[in-house]
C-alpha cells in the first residue's frame, strides 16, 4: 500500500500489519505505528483527528503527523 506521511512517500505491506479493528488497520513503519482507516475519515472524526492535543505526557500515544492514502485522502 502506498501512503504519504507529512508529504513523504512510503510503502507498507501485510507483513508490516500490527493489528486490525473495526475502524482501521495499524501498520509498523520504522519506529511509528500508522493507523489506516478502512474508510477515509470525514466530518466529526476528521475534526477530532486534526484537533488532537499535542502537548501530552510522553506515555500517551498521539498523532505525529498526517497520513494520506495514494489518492491524497486523509
Amino acid at each position: 500500500m502506498q501512503l504519504q506521511l507529512n508529504g513523504q512517500r512510503l510503502t507498507v505491506t501485510d507483513k508490516d500489519l500490527l493489528g486490525e479493528g473495526g475502524e482501521a488497520r495499524v501498520f509498523g513503519w520504522k519506529d511509528l505505528a500508522l493507523k489506516v482507516f478502512h474508510a477515509p475519515p470525514s466530518g466529526l472524526k476528521l475534526e477530532k483527528l486534526t484537533a488532537f492535543p499535542r502537548a501530552l505526557p510522553a506515555a500517551v500515544i498521539s498523532p505525529q503527523g498526517e497520513l494520506r492514502d495514494e489518492k491524497g485522502r486523509p
